[in-house]
C-alpha cells in the first residue's frame, strides 16, 4: 500500500511539475456548482493577473466567481449539456482580470473520476485577440454586405472559366427578378443561364478576350427576367485571380434598361426628325454665340455645305458665299440683330445649294439666354427650302389637245363615251365596243391551225398635218390608211378607229412568213399612196402583238401592241415593231429613267454645270453652255445626248428647260450682283418646249426677274426640229427674237439641212458638232460644202460655232472650213458653277 501511495504521490508531483512547464494555463478543479480549483499552474494565475494567494483570498478557489456574472448561468448550462453528451468539454468564457478587464478564455476539460471525486483536468488559452479579430472580420463582412447591398445594382464575383458565382449581393438577383433562394433552386450558382440567347456568344467572346488580355470587363448585354421581359445590363469588372490561379472577376452590374429605352426613344426621335426634315427639306441649326459654333442637322445634302459642325462668323463676305448677294445684307442685319438682342425673326432669302443653284428658303431665328438673363448666347434656327415652281409656265388643261401616253387609259376613256358604241363616220369602221366583242368571239372559237394578233397604228404628225392642211385632208389620210389596213391586215374587217388617227386591227395568220409578207405589203402600199400625194406626210407607226393561247384580256393585249408602237414612235416613214419581253423590259427601263428625271426636277437634285466656249484660242473665253447633270440611281449621270431623247416623251420632263433656265439666270444674277462680269450662257431647247403655252413669256419673265438682259441667254435648237416647221414653232422663234434673244441652230448638217431656215427665220447663227468632223470630212467634196456654208453664214452676219471638239483632228477640220468659236473637252471640260465663277468670270 505504501508503494502504491508513494507512486501516486510521485505521479501527482510530476504532473504538477509538467503543468508548470506548459505555455498555456492548466489547472485541475473539482466538479461542483462553483468548480473549486485544486491546483493551477503559474500561467493560470498570470492570465488573471493574480498570485495564488491573492486569488484564494478573493475567490476562495471558486472558478465560477472569476467568470463575468452575465455568463455564469450560460456556462453552467453548457457544462451540463456537454457532460451529458460525453467527451471533452469546450468552453469559451469571459473572465474578470485583476485590472478589471474582461478577457476571453478558451478552455478544454476532461472529466476524470478519482478517489477524491469527479475532477476536471483543464487547459486554458487567452483568445481575446482572436475574438477581437473575428469580431472585426465579422463586422467588416457585415459592413461589406451593407455596402454591396446598398449599391444600385449587382455586385458579383465570378469564375471566368465556368461562370460560377463565388459571391453575389442581393442586387444581383434583383436584376433578374428572382430571390436568392429562387435563383439557386432554378439555376444553381451559374450566372450565364439568364443571358438573352442572342447575346450569349458576344458575352462569351468578351469574357474570353478579357481573360486572354488580362484586362477589365466592360460591355452591355441583355438578360431574360423572371417575368419574361428583356432587360439591359452593363457590367464593369476587374480581374482578381483566385488563390489557385483561376481567372476570377469582381464585377458591378447595373440595370440600364431605362437608359436603353430612353436612348431608343432618342434614336427614334432623331431618326424620325432626320427623315421628316429631309422630306420637308428643312435644316435645324443652333449657333453658339460666344464660341461662334454652328451645329446643323436635317436636309444637309441640299444645303451649301454637308458639314454638321462649323466655325462661323456671320460677316457679309462670308454670307455672300451661300446667300444671294442681293439678300446677304438683309440676312446679315437679321442675324446680327439676334446676336445683340433677344428676339425672333423670320425671312425669305435665296440660298445656294451644294450644286451652286440658288433657291428661296424661309429662315426662322430666335435668340435666347440659356442662363435666363438678357444677353443672348444661343440662336436656334430653322431653314426650310420652299417649293418654287414659279419657273414653270401656266398650262391650260385641254385634254383633247394632250397626247395620251397610256393606250389602256386612252381606250378606257373612249369606251366610257357613247362614241364607243357607234360606227366611225369617216372610215365607216365598226365601233370600239363591236371590235372588242368580235375579238372575244374569235378567240373563244379558236382554230388549231390559225394564229391571231392585234395591231395598233397611228399617223405620224397627224395633228400638225390637219393644222396645216385642214380637216378635209386629215380625213382623206384617215380613209386611205383605213383602206390599207382593211385590205392587208384586218380579218373579216375587224378593225376600228378608236380616237383621232389611232387604229386597232385584229388579224389572222398561219405562219410568221405569211405575217411578214402581209406587213410588208401593207407598208409598201401605204408608202406608194404617200408618194402620190401633193402634200408632205411623215408616215405611220404600227405596233403588233402576237396573241398567245393563254391570252384572254383584250385590253392587256392592246396595251402590249401599243407598247411596241411607242417603242419606235418618232421615226420618219412607215415602220412597225413586234412586242417581245425584251422590248417590255427596255421600255420599263426607259420609263424608270423618265420618272427619275421628273423626281429630280421636283426635288431640285439636278446640278447645272457649265461648258466654257472660246473664240480663237483657249484663253479667250466668251461664254459657256449650261449642261444639266441628271443623277441616276447608281450614282452616275444621264449623258446629255440621252437626256435629249427623253425630253419629248414626257410633259413633265419638258419642264426641264425652264428648270435649267431658272437656275442659270439665278446664278448669273448672283454673279452680276456680286460684281462679276457675266458672259452669255446657251442652253438646249426643243420644239415641244417652245410651243408650250406661255413658254416665251415665261422665259422672258425668268430672265428679267433676275435683272438680266436677253443678250445674256442664247437658245440652241437642234437642226432636225426645223424639218417639220409648224406655225406655232415659227411664231415662238419670232417672239423670242423680237424680245432680243439669240437662237442658234445646233448640230447643223446632221439631218435634213436647215439652210432654208436661215432665209426665213430670225436665227443668230449655226453650230456644227465635232462628231461629223472625222477623217472622211477631209474629202474635197465635204470640205467645199462645209466651207461654202460657213462662208454664206458669215456673209449673212451670223455666227458659226462648233461644239463637241474632242480631238486635234476635229479642231483642224473645223478651223479649215472657217469656224472660230469652239466648245469641247479638248479645251475645257464641264465644270461646276463655283469653279466656273472663280476661273472664268472677271471682276
Amino acid at each position: 500500500m505504501e508503494r502504491k501511495g508513494s507512486t501516486k504521490g510521485l505521479a501527482k508531483k510530476e504532473l504538477e511539475r509538467l503543468m508548470d512547464l506548459s505555455e498555456c494555463a492548466m489547472f485541475t478543479a473539482k466538479k461542483g456548482p462553483d468548480i473549486d480549483v485544486c491546483y493551477a499552474n503559474k500561467k493560470f494565475y498570470s492570465l488573471l493577473q493574480y498570485t495564488q494567494q491573492e486569488f484564494e483570498e478573493k475567490y476562495g478557489k471558486r472558478l465560477m466567481d472569476v467568470i463575468v456574472p452575465e455568463e455564469k448561468q450560460k456556462i453552467r448550462n453548457l457544462i451540463a449539456r456537454q457532460t451529458a453528451a460525453g467527451g471533452l468539454l469546450h468552453l469559451e468564457v469571459r473572465v474578470q482580470r485583476k485590472d478589471g478587464q474582461a478577457r476571453w478564455i478558451s478552455m478544454t476539460a476532461q472529466t476524470v473520476t478519482t478517489e477524491e471525486g469527479t475532477m476536471y483536468y483543464c487547459s486554458a488559452l487567452d483568445i481575446t485577440k482572436q475574438k477581437h479579430a473575428l469580431d472585426e472580420i465579422y463586422n467588416a463582412k457585415r459592413e461589406a454586405e451593407l455596402v454591396t447591398n446598398s449599391v444600385p445594382g449587382g455586385v458579383v464575383k465570378i469564375c471566368a472559366t465556368d461562370y460560377t458565382i463565388l459571391y453575389a449581393n442581393d442586387g444581383f438577383y434583383r436584376l433578374s427578378g428572382y430571390s436568392r433562394v429562387e435563383y439557386f433552386s432554378l439555376f444553381g450558382n451559374r450566372c450565364n443561364v439568364v443571358l438573352y440567347e442572342e447575346d450569349a456568344p458576344m458575352v462569351a467572346r468578351m469574357v474570353r478576350s478579357a481573360v486572354e488580355n488580362r484586362g477589365a470587363l466592360s460591355f452591355e448585354y441583355r438578360i431574360v427576367a423572371k417575368n419574361g421581359d428583356i432587360r439591359w445590363s452593363y457590367i464593369n469588372g476587374c480581374r482578381v485571380d483566385d488563390h489557385n490561379g483561376e481567372p476570377v472577376f469582381l464585377c458591378i452590374i447595373m440595370d440600364i434598361t431605362s437608359r436603353k429605352k430612353l436612348e431608343q426613344k432618342m434614336e427614334d426621335s432623331v431618326r424620325r426628325s432626320k427623315h421628316l426634315l429631309e422630306f420637308m427639306k428643312e435644316t435645324e441649326w443652333t449657333y453658339q454665340i460666344p464660341e461662334q459654333k454652328l451645329y446643323r442637322s436635317g436636309y444637309l445634302k441640299g444645303s451649301y455645305s454637308p458639314e454638321e459642325e462649323m466655325d462661323v462668323t456671320f460677316s457679309t463676305d462670308y454670307l455672300k458665299t451661300f446667300i444671294h448677294p442681293e439678300d446677304a445684307e438683309n440676312f446679315s442685319r437679321d442675324i446680327v440683330g439676334r446676336i445683340k438682342e433677344l428676339g425672333h425673326v423670320k425671312g425669305v432669302y435665296r440660298m445656294r445649294d451644294g450644286m451652286g443653284n440658288y433657291h428661296p428658303c424661309s429662315i426662322s431665328m430666335i435668340s435666347v439666354d440659356s442662363h435666363g438673363g438678357n444677353t443672348p448666347d444661343i440662336i436656334y434656327g430653322e431653314t426650310n427650302l420652299l417649293e418654287d415652281n414659279s419657273y414653270m409656265p401656266e398650262q391650260k388643261k385641254i385634254m383633247a389637245a394632250l397626247p395620251e401616253d397610256d393606250v389602256a387609259g386612252r381606250i378606257l376613256n373612249i369606251a366610257k363615251t357613247a362614241k364607243a358604241r357607234f360606227q366611225d363616220d369617216v372610215t365607216l369602221m365598226m365601233s370600239y365596243e363591236a371590235f372588242v366583242d368580235e375579238v372575244q368571239e374569235q378567240l373563244k372559237n379558236r382554230k388549231a391551225d390559225e394564229r391571231y394578233g392585234l395591231l395598233c397604228c397611228d399617223v405620224n404628225g397627224f395633228q400638225k398635218l390637219t393644222y396645216h392642211y385642214g380637216i378635209s385632208i386629215g380625213d382623206e389620210v384617215l380613209k386611205d390608211l383605213a383602206k390599207v389596213l382593211q385590205a392587208h391586215m384586218a380579218y373579216e374587217n375587224i378593225c376600228s378607229r378608236v380616237s383621232g388617227d389611232y387604229f386597232i386591227v385584229f388579224f389572222v395568220y398561219q405562219s410568221h412568213g405569211e405575217l411578214l409578207k402581209k406587213i410588208s405589203n401593207m407598208l409598201q402600199t401605204q408608202t406608194s399612196i404617200e408618194e402620190k400625194r401633193n402634200y408632205t406626210t411623215s408616215g405611220t407607226t404600227s405596233g403588233i402583238y402576237l396573241i398567245q393561247p393563254e391570252d384572254t384580256d383584250v385590253m392587256d393585249m392592246l396595251g402590249k401592241a401599243d407598247l411596241a408602237r411607242r417603242s419606235i414612235k418618232g421615226t420618219r416613214g412607215n415602220h412597225y415593231a413586234i412586242y417581245t419581253d425584251a422590248l417590255k423590259n427596255s421600255r420599263s427601263q426607259e420609263q424608270e429613267i423618265i420618272e427619275g428625271i421628273e423626281r429630280s426636277i421636283e426635288d431640285h437634285s439636278i446640278e447645272i454645270c457649265y461648258l466654257p466656249r472660246i473664240r480663237g484660242d483657249k484663253e479667250n473665253v466668251i461664254g459657256c453652255k449650261a449642261v444639266p447633270r441628271v443623277p441616276l440611281p447608281g450614282g452616275d449621270y444621264l449623258p446629255l445626248e440621252e437626256l435629249s431623247r427623253y425630253v419629248e416623251r414626257s410633259r413633265a420632263v419638258q419642264q426641264l428647260v425652264f428648270y435649267v433656265l431658272s437656275n442659270v439666270c439665278s446664278n448669273l444674277g448672283a454673279w452680276k450682283a456680286g460684281g462679276k462680269k457675266i458672259l452669255p450662257v446657251s442652253l438646249d431647247v426643243t420644239t415641244g418646249q417652245l410651243c408650250m403655252q406661255n413658254a416665251v413669256n415665261k422665259i422672258d419673265e425668268i430672265v428679267k426677274s433676275n435683272k438680266l438682259e436677253p443678250k445674256d441667254i442664247i437658245f440652241e435648237i437642234q437642226e432636225h426640229y426645223f424639218s417639220d416647221l409648224t406655225t406655232n414653232f415659227e411664231m415662238a422663234l419670232r417672239a423670242l427674237s423680237q424680245k432680243g434673244y439669240r437662237i442658234i441652230i445646233s448640230r447643223f448638217s446632221s439631218d435634213h439641212t436647215a439652210v432654208h431656215s436661215l432665209r426665213r427665220l430670225p436665227v443668230a447663227g449655226i453650230k456644227f458638232h465635232g462628231e461629223y468632223f472625222r477623217q472622211n470630212a477631209r474629202r474635197e467634196t465635204e470640205r467645199i460644202i462645209f466651207s461654202k456654208i460657213v462662208e454664206m453664214v458669215h456673209e449673212l452676219g451670223l455666227e458659226v460655232a462648233c461644239g463637241g471638239i474632242q480631238t486635234k483632228l476635229q479642231e483642224e477640220i473645223a478651223r479649215s472650213i472657217g469656224c472660230n468659236i469652239f466648245e469641247g473637252d479638248i479645251y475645257y471640260g464641264v465644270v461646276r458653277s463655283d469653279v466656273y465663277e472663280r476661273c472664268f468670270l472677271k471682276e
